[in-house]
């Protein structure tokens, strides 16, 4: 299987077979991580400048940075799995994660720096909002679980809330695993019943809480392996 030329760090493959027997059919799965190095090198770093906030304290923005190779593809290497990291100048301004997402935390304005091996890209931040008095929902999606195959699995957001007091909207979402059918994904408490696995199998869910101004947490994850 050929890799793309613009692909760059951890990745996945994830197979599926659907077995048929005398007692019904069933999906199995297996899923594959490696990792994607360029053979070129990594020449500098590239980002969309300024980032502005003009909504609400609370907003998320993704961040984009790219990075120029000595092939000269350009890769995406906003994400943490490409090696990239992020520190803020002023976390009262802006705070921002391992996965390149900025959230506004107070008027101002401030530096995010972006840095990948031996180079770096800042990146202005400007912080002016219509409403600076809203903080930020608190996303927290439980405990991590082990369950039987078969079993009817429920994921749990009852922690998460609104310092403010008003009833959040959930967002969950499936990003690792063999697919499965989330049911009630807009609830606070979703739920699935774990499919056939020949081995332990793990199967990672991501939370996102936004209120009602459209401030958002930053996401929350939460592990659910599946035993044979």
């Amino acid at each position: 299987m050929p890799v793309p030329a613009e692909a760059v760090g951890a990745m996945r493959l994830l197979a599926v077979a659907q077995v048929a027997e005398r007692r019904g059919q069933y999906v199995l799965f297996d899923e594959v991580s490696f990792r994607v190095q360029p053979a070129a090198e990594l020449k500098g770093l590239e980002a969309e400048i300024p980032v502005r906030f003009t909504k609400t304290i609370g907003e998320v923005r993704l961040l984009s940075v790219r990075g120029r190779y000595a092939d000269r593809v350009a890769r995406d290497l906003t994400h943490s799995r490409t090696g990239t990291t992020y520190r803020s100048s002023d976390e009262k301004v802006v705070r921002v994660n391992h996965d390149g997402l900025a959230q506004a935390m107070g008027q101002g304005t401030a530096e995010i720096v972006a840095h990948n091996g031996k180079h770096e890209v800042k990146i202005p931040v400007v912080v002016e909002v219509e409403n600076p008095e809203n903080r930020p929902p608190l996303a927290h999606a439980g405990n991590d679980q082990t369950v039987k195959q078969g079993a009817k699995v429920r994921l749990d957001a009852l922690l998460s809330g609104d310092p403010e007091g008003k009833n959040p909207l959930y967002y969950w979402s499936q990003v690792q695993g063999m697919p499965i059918n989330l049911v009630e994904p807009l609830s606070p408490r979703p739920y699935f019943f774990a499919p056939v696995v020949d081995e332990p199998r793990l199967l990672r869910f991501r939370l996102i809480v936004r209120d009602e101004e459209g401030a958002e947490s930053f996401p929350a994850y939460v592990n659910v392996t599946v035993a044979p």
